[in-house]
């Protein structure tokens, strides 16, 4: 009975430790495990990525909270999906024990920009078409498409045109990123040189005309044509004229794009040129008998228009005169003067003043020369005026190889001024007309009689020169109105030994011009 009672607080002793052990069993933590269907997403808002959570080993959603260490945390579905760049690492959390860690990586989207077609025709209406890719998705519809310029400009749509040439550049921006940049080039497909003439005569004077098309559109004004040799070399404008014979090789640029070449024979030709006869008048003023030249000289121009070209000098030395009419031509004219008063036909036959007779005597002079010295060279003139600057181009070919020199005068018509007409009192017109007035020189240090050098000319070769007289340079005792002004230019070659004029031109200084004359 004794050892029955002792047992019985041992017994308790041991059911109260039974009971402890039991409890401590059931307050160890769970096993919670954090894993993924994939660890990298793009960072797009879409591409998401699947979180599993295990707690002691048993899939379960139900009180689990999936977060990362920025704060971010997974749907109740345990779903997850960015939009910004990262690596981020997540856990899991179940009745506050706290998972695995897991790193997911949130990639840059990469955005590609495509063309269908890497040019276009500048025509306004042939499209390039884009199309804007993330990745592997097409998101054209709500990505910006822009060109790059001083200014970037957007797309209105995802097509591009445009009737200027050149080369543009875009690119694409979606969800802040931005793709590589596209070029795009702007230009003709094909070029065609055409000639309206395959032959001309190398007179310098024949032209063929060159005329550009692109894509069937005329763009001669924006082209270049280039003529072959060593090297190649640009003709101005679009048109082609040479004195020299022989076959010709041209070729049309245009955007980058080389025409196929075009070939024009030029044909020689006996270069008989049409003369004309410089009349130089030696005039004053007080001198009576002048007007009678003047009159003879009129007729003769009049009945036989190209056949002779007047220069009108006022002398200084030789008869009283007035410097509103001699001007700054002065010292020229006295020294052209053979006698006083004549004119001189050629600067070489002299004619003087006869009541009845002057333009009998001018047209024997004018018979002289034809004979002693016939036409040798051909002269064509362009002249341009600009704030008082004449820009004077002349072109020289000769028939005969040999030397020739070059000299020009700024002439004036319509210069009224007193001029007497007879003797006595009441023998001036103070509203006289004064025509073909010498007023002013090629260059002011040259000499009219023997010009400037053109060198020695090849037969059927042209030369060209280029003069500028600057008319605010000299002081007038009268106003000269430009708008009534010509260029008189003569050539010169040596026979038997003294300079005389070959050949002579004419032409407005404003915007003139005349080319070469051939004896028909």
């Amino acid at each position: 009975m004794k050892n029955r009672i002792l047992w019985i607080p041992l017994l308790g002793i041991l059911a109260i430790m039974n009971l402890i052990g039991c409890s401590k069993e059931k307050e160890l933590p769970p096993t919670v495990t954090l894993e993924a269907d994939k660890t990298n997403i793009k960072a797009n808002g879409r591409d998401s990525l699947t979180f599993t959570v295990k707690v002691n080993g048993k899939e379960t959603t139900q009180g689990v909270t999936v977060r990362s260490d920025a704060g971010a945390t997974a749907s109740p579905t345990l779903r997850y999906a960015a939009s910004e760049v990262g690596t981020h690492t997540f856990y899991a959390v179940y009745e506050g024990t706290r998972s695995n860690a897991l790193a997911v990586t949130v990639s840059r989207i990469v955005i590609t920009l495509r063309a269908d077609r890497a040019s276009i025709r500048p025509n306004g209406t042939d499209q390039v078409h884009f199309t804007v890719m993330a990745d592997d998705e097409d998101v054209t519809s709500t990505a910006a498409i822009l060109r790059r310029g001083e200014s970037e400009t957007k797309l209105a749509s995802n097509a591009f045109a445009i009737d200027k040439s050149g080369e543009y550049t875009f690119y694409a921006t979606y969800q802040n990123e931005r793709s590589p940049e596209v070029s795009i080039h702007v230009g003709a497909e094909s070029v065609v040189l055409k000639a309206d003439r395959n032959t001309i005569h190398a007179d310098g004077n024949e032209a063929v005309t060159f005329t550009v098309n692109a894509d069937g559109h005329d763009v001669t004004s924006a082209a270049v044509i280039m003529r072959r040799g060593t090297p190649d070399a640009s003709i101005e404008g679009h048109t082609f004229a040479t004195g020299q014979a022989g076959e010709y090789t041209f070729y049309a640029l245009y955007d980058g794009v080389r025409s196929s070449e075009v070939r024009i024979k030029a044909n020689a030709v006996a270069l008989q040129f049409a003369k004309q006869h410089c009349i130089m008048q030696f005039s004053s003023a007080t001198c009576a008998s002048c007007p009678i030249m003047t009159g003879a000289i009129d007729d003769l121009v009049a009945a036989k228009p190209g056949r002779a070209v007047p220069i009108v000098f006022h002398v200084r030395k030789h008869c009283f005169n007035y410097p509103a009419l001699y001007g700054v031509v002065a010292d020229m004219a006295d020294a052209l003067c053979p006698v006083w008063p004549s004119a001189l036909v050629d600067m070489h036959t002299k004619v003087n003043v006869y009541r009845t007779a002057t333009g009998e005597k001018l047209n024997e002079a004018i018979w002289i020369m034809n004979s002693y010295a016939p036409a040798q060279s051909g002269i064509a003139l362009r002249s341009t005026l600009e704030g008082g600057v004449i820009r004077l181009t002349a072109d020289v070919l000769a028939n005969k190889a040999g030397e020739y020199r070059f000299f020009a005068f700024v002439v004036e018509d319509g210069v009224k001024h007193g001029q007497r007409i007879a003797s006595g009192d009441d023998g001036i017109n103070l509203a006289y007309i004064h025509n073909h007035v010498a007023t002013y020189p090629l260059t002011a240090t040259g000499d009219a009689r023997t010009g400037l050098s053109l060198g020695n000319l090849e037969r059927g070769r042209k030369v060209t020169r280029t003069y500028t007289i600057d008319t605010r340079a000299y002081t007038l005792q009268r106003t000269v109105d430009l708008s009534h002004c010509r260029i008189v230019a003569y050539t010169l070659r040596p026979v038997n030994g003294s300079y005389v004029i070959d050949n002579v031109a004419t032409c407005p200084v404003d915007g003139g011009s005349v080319g070469f004359r051939y004896v028909k």
